[in-house]
């Protein structure tokens, strides 16, 4: 919730004052620490006029959040680079194959 209300106020202005609040949330599990990747995420692909700032945003988190151990893969720790590579992973596999529609959108757009 914090980390939400902390990046709907992010402006290059307040950038510096703001990630620094970011990096000082404490997380306690991978959970939390995907959740925070996930979030810093949609707002960046959502926000275009803003992703050198995300991208700078992420650099500085990478650098600030500790590794968790992951709850899916024994023995593999869970970083901030980690989950923000897993969820560009998820966005590229989820992409569409093709950029035509289907009948079925065809005909909704007809409609």
């Amino acid at each position: 919730r914090k980390v939400n209300s902390v990046l709907n106020k992010v402006t290059w202005e307040t950038f510096d004052e703001l990630c620094n609040d970011l990096c000082r949330v404490r997380l306690v599990t991978g959970q939390q620490l995907d959740l925070v990747v996930n979030l810093v995420f949609d707002k960046a692909i959502t926000q275009h006029h803003y992703c050198e700032m995300y991208a700078d945003m992420c650099l500085k988190l990478k650098a600030t959040y500790p590794e968790f151990a992951d709850s899916n893969t024994p023995g593999v720790l869970l970083s901030f680079q980690r989950c923000l590579v897993n969820r560009c992973q998820d966005e590229f596999e989820n992409l569409p194959v093709s950029m035509e529609l289907e009948e079925a959108e065809k005909e909704e757009v007809k409609n």
